[in-house]
């Protein structure tokens, strides 16, 4: 599935809620709450929100501009579901050239969390030459917002946080906080970061 011309050169852009907020307004939405509603496929804008130890992102055929996002729950019926949903997936975007996975978490009550972000993080890297990784949320009470529009080929990210849960929560503004809320990060050689202070 994996295609030796590669045109995907996605920005990827961390932004404040406010921001973010301002943007989602008009796309389509990923629901986790059913199977049905977790994996979208549009060809415009899609986006989903509170992404804390589930496992979010999309694939994205650059040549078509369509974008196929998905918001995996971590429970265990997705867990021993995964392969089809997988193929759901891929079954929705046959030539997908580029991708983006963001989510999971090490808690100890969410037993599901790594193994599904890890199992989709296989399936991504195996079958798509270009992809974009933000790998578990370091700090507890964190959580991310993603958002993309297949028109302008780019990312719309939002990571919020607070080191205590009776303290403010905070938008990643930068480099050393973004590195700070990830346990690993790996930005495709055909993507661009872009982090806009808050």
């Amino acid at each position: 599935m994996k295609t030796n011309s590669i045109s995907f050169t996605s920005r990827i852009n961390f932004i404040p809620e406010r921001v973010f907020d301002n943007i989602i307004n008009k796309g389509s939405f990923i629901d986790w709450a059913q199977p049905e509603t977790m994996i979208k496929k549009a060809d415009s804008d899609i986006w989903t929100y509170g992404i804390r130890t589930c496992t979010a992102g999309g694939i994205i055929n650059s040549k078509t501009k369509e974008v196929v996002g998905f918001h995996i729950y971590d429970n265990e019926d997705n867990f021993l579901n995964i392969d089809t949903l997988l193929k759901r997936l891929f079954k929705l975007m046959p030539n997908a050239d580029g991708a983006l996975i963001i989510g999971g978490k090490d808690i100890y009550n969410r037993r599901y969390s790594t193994p599904i972000f890890n199992k989709i993080k296989e399936a991504l890297l195996q079958n798509i030459p270009n992809v974009t990784i933000f790998e578990k949320h370091k700090i507890p009470n964190s959580e991310s917002n993603i958002c993309y529009s297949a028109l302008k080929d780019e990312w719309y990210l939002n990571t919020i946080y607070s080191r205590g849960f009776s303290a403010k929560l905070e938008n990643v503004k930068n480099k050393k906080e973004l590195c700070d809320n990830f346990e690993k990060i790996q930005i495709s050689k055909n993507d661009i970061l872009n982090i806009e202070p808050s």
